[in-house]
């Protein structure tokens, strides 16, 4: 009978019904590479090109009617979260009922963002 349940034990262990045991040592080892990967996709995923549109924003001061409220955008992840708006520099001088087209040079674009293709505003003062 002692032989009929050894034969028994070896079978299950030849069959693989066993625990694998591993050290403390390579769980460690183990969790510190998985996350210096999760860092690095991390950092290629924050740094690739992508594009948005961020609001146009006149200054205060007056009444103005623009051609177009947001502006596709383009940059890096990182950089189009951390924007938040477009500024327009309006040229000195303007009078109710002036119509005046801005290009690129009339807008303030947060760091590391442009835009996607040429701008083409147009800005009507009201007021």
């Amino acid at each position: 009978m002692n032989r009929k349940n050894i034969e028994q034990e070896n079978e299950r262990f030849d069959n693989g019904e066993y625990a694998v045991r591993r050290s403390r040592r390579a769980n460690i080892i183990a969790a510190v590479v998985c996350l210096v990967l999760a860092f690095c996709v991390w950092l290629v995923v924050m740094n690739t090109q992508d594009t948005a549109y961020l609001p146009v924003e006149v200054p205060e001061g007056g009444a103005y009617v623009l051609s177009m409220t947001s502006l596709e955008v383009k940059g890096t992840v990182t950089a189009i979260k951390d924007a938040d708006r477009i500024r327009v520099k309006l040229p000195e001088g303007l009078q109710p009922g002036d119509e005046v087209v801005l290009t690129e040079q009339n807008l303030i674009f947060p760091d590391g963002v442009r835009p996607v293709e040429d701008v083409y505003l147009i800005v009507k003062v009201v007021k």
